[in-house]
């Protein structure tokens, strides 16, 4: 488990790390999160897909969630692009269609995101128009959640534009809080977890 709330890997080190680490962190990073809203995030056994089912308290709700993360990358600056692949067993569509939520973590920029699966797979279906070509796509092998770049080839607002209130944790708020600053900034982070409570509550209420 990790301490710091978002830790900062602004540097080769997360360049080098594998997509386990890298996975590892994001999970770590988001049952975190989870456990200091109060909730209980469980591993499920056998893995079948989901990363987390979250419940509250009393354990009369749940929700399952996908949780993806992004590390620095060594030649691009598409450090919030993330994908969903076709396994043996399920297409990238089955694997959107088994959770409620997913859960987006950029390791560069300390973003935490949360999309619905109604949300996720929207955007998937609608940045085919930049990643048809690609043969993994093509094949409906993979599908790509690029949120920097256009949603629309025509309206041209990057997904992080349009969805820009789903980003909860940023980094801008922990590194303010890290350095011990002004008590504004303080309570400028706390409104950011109150969001969230609020949000993973309304979550749990609806199903």
């Amino acid at each position: 488990m990790f301490l710091l709330p978002v830790p900062a890997y602004n540097d080769d080190r997360s360049k080098n790390m594998s997509e386990r680490t890298i996975g590892s962190i994001s999970e770590n990073l988001v049952k975190y999160h989870l456990e200091k809203l109060g909730l209980n995030a469980e591993k499920p056994k056998p893995d079948r897909g989901v990363d987390f089912s979250v419940w509250n308290k009393d354990k009369e709700k749940s929700v399952k969630i996908q949780v993806k993360g992004r590390s620095i990358q060594k030649t691009s600056d598409w450090n919030r692009w993330f994908q969903v692949r076709r396994n043996s067993t399920k297409t990238p569509q089955d694997k959107i269609n088994q959770v409620d939520y997913f859960v987006l973590v950029s390791i560069k920029h300390s973003e935490i995101w949360l999309f619905t699966r109604e949300e996720i797979r929207d955007i998937a279906e609608k940045l085919q128009w930049k990643y048809w070509t690609r043969k993994d796509n093509r094949n409906g092998l993979q599908r790509e959640l690029n949120l920097d770049v256009p949603l629309d080839a025509k309206d041209g607002k990057l997904v992080r534009e349009i969805y820009s209130s789903h980003c909860y944790i940023s980094n801008d708020n922990f590194n303010k809080v890290r350095f011990e600053t002004l008590e504004e900034d303080i309570y400028k982070l706390k409104a950011d977890i109150r969001k969230l409570r609020i949000v993973f509550n309304k979550i749990l209420d609806e199903n």
